[in-house]
């Protein structure tokens, strides 16, 4: 972004990459949700599983 600022400030046209550049941050940050959305779900299996193990444990 900051090139491209650069080199609007020098004269260039620069629509077509900063268009480029808008698309690429926005599916970053789609990914960058989705993939922090996967992570939290993976989380809770995973203390589910731990808490089960510990009862059964408890039990025996």
């Amino acid at each position: 972004m900051h090139l491209l600022n650069e080199m609007r400030a020098d004269g260039h046209d620069v629509s077509a990459p900063w268009d480029e550049f808008i698309a690429m941050r926005e599916a970053l940050i789609s990914a960058d949700k989705a993939l922090e959305k996967i992570y939290m779900e993976a989380l809770q299996v995973n203390f589910r599983a731990a808490s089960t193990v510990g009862i059964n444990r408890r039990k025996e």
